[in-house]
């Protein structure tokens, strides 16, 4: 009866290789699922930053769209508003009516860089050309581009200009290791503002390209 009992309980065990077969098999599966998991996670978290940045550019757009389209605004009629002859396609400077304040106002947008060394877009508003403090408006924004446009559609002088060409390359503010950004970014021209060898050390940011075009109401009336 003994030796029938120790039988028993010698077959009822495993087996060190079925163990580690086991084991191993266990592993597989748990880095299979955590690599799936880690690439949802990641997927997610692009797409979200990519909304993020897209909506953030949309409202930094609309506001100088907004702001610009009002150049030349002169209900005095002094004809001293509108665009600045100092505006470059860096920087657009331009003047219009503030009728809050009773005054003429200059407003500014350029491509700057923050005390961090980021890029940003800021905003410069003041009662004469550069004056008042820049404030920032977005962050992480690798290109701006402004071009001037006369009344039949070709490029002109900031001065004689009727209506503004906007471009805007904006990125994420996290790396997408998985991804590597080779594009050339153009305005409406055709012209490259951004170039890869611009940005080849963070080349592993997702990027988007805003254009927009402004009919400024108040000039060439």
């Amino acid at each position: 009866m003994l030796l029938s009992s120790r039988r028993k309980w010698g077959q009822a065990g495993y087996t060190l290789v079925e163990l580690m077969v086991a084991v191993a098999l266990t592993g597989i599966v748990t880095v299979a699922i955590y690599k799936s998991y880690i690439s949802v996670s990641t997927g997610y978290d692009v797409q979200d930053q990519l909304v993020e940045v897209q909506q953030n550019a949309r409202v930094a757009m609309d506001r100088m769209v907004r702001e610009i389209r009002m150049a030349g605004y002169d209900p005095l009629e002094a004809g001293t508003a509108g665009i600045d002859a100092s505006a470059t396609s860096q920087q657009i400077v331009f003047s219009l009516y503030d009728d809050d304040a009773g005054a003429m106002t200059y407003i500014s947008y350029k491509l700057g860089v923050d005390a961090s060394g980021r890029k940003e877009l800021q905003r410069q508003e003041g009662a004469s050309v550069g004056a008042g403090t820049w404030q920032s408006v977005m962050l992480n924004v690798d290109a701006l581009d402004f071009g001037y446009v006369a009344v039949d559609g070709s490029a002109a002088a900031p001065a004689a200009a009727v209506g503004v060409e906007i471009a805007i390359v904006v990125r994420t503010s996290n790396e997408d290791y998985g991804y590597t950004d080779t594009r050339t970014y153009v305005n409406q021209a055709g012209t490259t503002i951004l170039a890869p060898a611009d940005y080849a050390t963070a080349k592993n940011f997702r990027r988007r390209l805003l254009t927009a075009i402004i009919a400024c109401r108040n000039l060439g009336m």
